[in-house]
C-alpha cells in the first residue's frame, strides 16, 4: 500500500512473509514504514531507486534515516521555510485553517491524453504564501501525455485565502489530488 501511495518501490525480502495492519494519521509514509519495520524486528534499505525490507540491519545499501515523532494536530508542524517565512503542514483539526481557493480554473485535458483514454489522478505537493500564491510545487503521482504539466500549469496559476495561525497568515505545505477523468461518450447510432 505504501509502495502504491507514494510510487516508490518497497519490496520485502523473499524471506519475510507477514501481514500488517495499521491505522495512522497525520504521519509520514517514510515514518510508517519506520515504525513498521522497527516493531517487527526488520530495516528499511534504499537500494537503488527502491527501498528493500530486510531482516535486522543487514545488507547492502544505505538505512532509511530517522525522523523526529510527529507533533500531535494541536501543534503546528513546521516544515521548512520560503521567503524568511516558517512552512507548515496543514493538517485537518490543527491550529492552522485551511487555505480557501478563491481563484483558478481547472487543469484543461490535453487532447493527447484524450484520444489515448488516460485516466487518472495527479498528486501534487505545494507551498501556499502567505500572500495566497502556489509555489515549490512537487510532482508526487504523475500522469503521461501532458496531463501531470496540465495539473501544474493548473495549479500554479490558482490564488487562496491564506492560511492563518493565530490570526496570521502563514505559508503552508498543502497537497492538491487533480482528478482527470472521461466522460463516458454515447454510443452514436448510424442509420
Amino acid at each position: 500500500m505504501l509502495s502504491r501511495l507514494t510510487n516508490v518501490e518497497i519490496v520485502a525480502d523473499p524471506a519475510i512473509e507477514a501481514t500488517v495492519t495499521v491505522d495512522v494519521e497525520d504521519m509520514p509514509w517514510d515514518q510508517v514504514l519506520d515504525l513498521i519495520t522497527r516493531v517487527n524486528g526488520l530495516s528499511a534499505v534504499v537500494d537503488g531507486g527502491a527501498i528493500r525490507v530486510v531482516r535486522g540491519a543487514h545488507g547492502s545499501g544505505t538505512l532509511l534515516p530517522r525522523r523526529a515523532p510527529v507533533p500531535p494536530p494541536t501543534e503546528p508542524l513546521p516544515v521548512g521555510e520560503l521567503d524568511g517565512q516558517q512552512v507548515y503542514r496543514y493538517r485537518r483539526d490543527g491550529p492552522i485553517t485551511e487555505p480557501v481557493k478563491i481563484d483558478g480554473a481547472m487543469p484543461e485535458y490535453p487532447e493527447e491524453a484524450k484520444e489515448a483514454r488516460i485516466q487518472g489522478v495527479v498528486v501534487l505537493q505545494t507551498v501556499i504564501s502567505s500572500n495566497g500564491a502556489v509555489s515549490d510545487i512537487k510532482v508526487l503521482r504523475g500522469l503521461p501525455l501532458g496531463l501531470t504539466e496540465a495539473a501544474i500549469e493548473a495549479v500554479r496559476s490558482w490564488r487562496f485565502e491564506p492560511s492563518l495561525l493565530d490570526g496570521q497568515p502563514v505559508p503552508v505545505m498543502y497537497v492538491f489530488t487533480c482528478k482527470f477523468e472521461l466522460a463516458d461518450e454515447p454510443e452514436s447510432s448510424q442509420p
